[in-house]
């Protein structure tokens, strides 16, 4: 009793404490993520899906977009080509797994079926060859979640990690390889481990830097008294024993509210980060202050030597999911990787504080946003950009870039308001739903005009013109490109 009563004023003691190690995110360095084009898809959005060497063959990149209205399929490399749109399966996972050892990779799709590349025998180049459905879950869902893959259980074939947190395991796994057999055969439960607390929820699976199969695990609790809530670190070993795959659970470390460096903690989510090129396993906690109007805080721990370390970083104003798709990585071209913020705040893994790049989603269209992924570069300044999807019931879908040479941000492409143009760099480029013929002229910030391109007949569909010979004899500076498209004409902005 008389523990109960100290740990009580312990409690309503801490939660008078000042938040003094607590700052702002600063944005003054922030970079603003810039439109290129936009197009109104209807309905709610998905997460796009982006496939990379598609079936194996180098450079077939595609993006698949979809909401509960439209499906585009449309190839990436060089550009996204909107005239020709691809038939690809709308359900295909963005994560591609080794399921006979043979290349190319498989896909699994939202179904649980594992899809192989045929040679031109199916009309979508893919044939379903396996289903590994919800009855292999044993919960009452056929969705599969599929979050990442890698080689999880290291025998040298890639797997595919779904459903992380999900119908009371940590995560399950569809192991490829020609061995690993068909359907619920494939399925690799990697379980909890046990607990005397009482469980609200998983909050954190990944891989830790140190490798040899070890992962990092999550589990947040409300200890025994019920006062605080508790985060409980465990390390995970994944093997296999007498050729049986196995997961071991170690507790290694706790991190109870009142002893932290924030008062205490009610946790609102996580996300770990195997950030390889400082070697360090980051974690991430957004959890709000009682005491203080249930603020939003984020801490910063290190876990890489199975424990948590704080580093001293405490943000407010943040807030961050426990969801494994928050983090972009390395996608973005970036020497450290990269998570989100739903704000709209890109931060590297070690510096919450100080976002380095962001995007304004108010009046965009795309909130709720329901994903982005980073794909290959559309601009022409050697950097990844950015496809984002979001809104409810009229979703968008929004190409996104950090090109400070891009000077065009219409808002429809591929038909919705036809004709249409843009400037990527010094590229025009002109989408024509009648044939039309097209001129473009650089109009000075004074006034005057001087031809770039002489009337030319365009053909319906997508057309392209270099204009870098004609730029490059006007000097360094902010000009204007009218461009005249038939009886139609629209004004681009350029940076020389």
């Amino acid at each position: 009793m008389l523990s109960t009563l100290l740990r009580f004023a312990l409690a309503l003691l801490l939660c008078t404490l000042p938040l003094t190690s607590q700052v702002p995110i600063d944005l003054s360095q922030a970079k603003e993520f810039k439109v290129v084009w936009k197009v109104p898809l209807g309905g709610s959005t998905v997460e796009p899906v982006y496939l990379t060497d598609y079936c194996g063959s180098v450079g077939e990149d595609m993006i698949i977009l979809a909401s509960t209205t439209r499906l585009f399929s449309w190839k990436t490399n060089p550009v996204i080509d909107t005239a020709r749109p691809e038939q690809t399966w709308p359900g295909l996972s963005a994560f591609a797994y080794d399921y006979d050892g043979i290349p190319p990779m498989e896909y699994i799709n939202l179904a649980g079926e594992t899809w192989q590349c045929t040679e031109g025998d199916s009309e979508l180049g893919i044939a379903p060859i396996d289903t590994i459905d919800g009855n292999c879950w044993h919960a009452p869902f056929t969705n599969l979640n599929a979050e990442y893959s890698m080689d999880i259980d290291l025998d040298g074939h890639l797997d595919v990690v779904c459903d992380v947190g999900g119908g009371g395991y940590a995560a399950r796994v569809v192991m490829g390889g020609p061995g690993a057999g068909k359907g619920c055969q494939r399925v690799f439960h990697i379980g909890r481990p046990p607990t005397t607390r009482h469980v609200r929820t998983l909050d954190a699976f990944f891989p830790s830097v140190r490798g040899g199969g070890l992962w990092h695990l999550l589990q947040w609790d409300k200890d025994t008294n019920a006062f605080y809530d508790v985060l409980t670190l465990w390390e995970v070993t994944i093997g296999r024993e007498n050729g049986i795959l196995t997961a071991r659970y170690e507790k290694v470390d706790s991190l109870v509210g009142h002893t932290s460096t924030i008062e205490s903690y009610s946790f609102s989510g996580c996300l770990g980060i195997a950030d390889s090129a400082s070697m360090r396993d980051w974690l991430l906690c957004y959890h709000l202050v009682p005491s203080h109007g249930n603020i939003a805080a984020m801490e910063r721990f290190d876990l890489t030597d199975g424990r948590f370390v704080s580093t001293g970083e405490v943000v407010t104003g943040a807030l961050v999911g426990s969801h494994v798709n928050d983090l972009l990585g390395y996608t973005l071209g970036t020497e450290k990787p990269v998570f989100t913020l739903p704000g709209g705040e890109f931060c590297y893994a070690d510096n919450v504080a100080q976002p380095f790049a962001r995007i304004r989603w108010k009046n965009s269209g795309l909130q709720p946003v329901a994903g982005m992924v980073a794909i290959n570069d559309q601009t022409g300044d050697g950097q990844p950009d950015l496809i984002v999807t979001g809104g409810d019931n009229n979703g968008m879908v929004a190409l996104y870039t950090l090109d400070p040479a891009v000077g065009v941000f219409e808002d429809s492409l591929a038909g919705e308001r036809l004709p249409w143009a843009t400037l990527t760099g010094t590229e025009l480029t002109v989408q024509l739903g009648l044939p039309a013929v097209i001129h473009a002229e650089l109009v000075t910030t004074d006034g005057r005009s001087f031809p770039l391109l002489v009337p030319t007949p365009g053909q319906v569909g997508r057309n392209r013109y270099d204009l870098m010979s004609a730029l490059e004899s006007f000097p360094a500076g902010a000009y204007l490109v009218r461009v005249s498209m038939g009886a139609e004409s629209t004004t681009l902005k350029v940076l020389r």
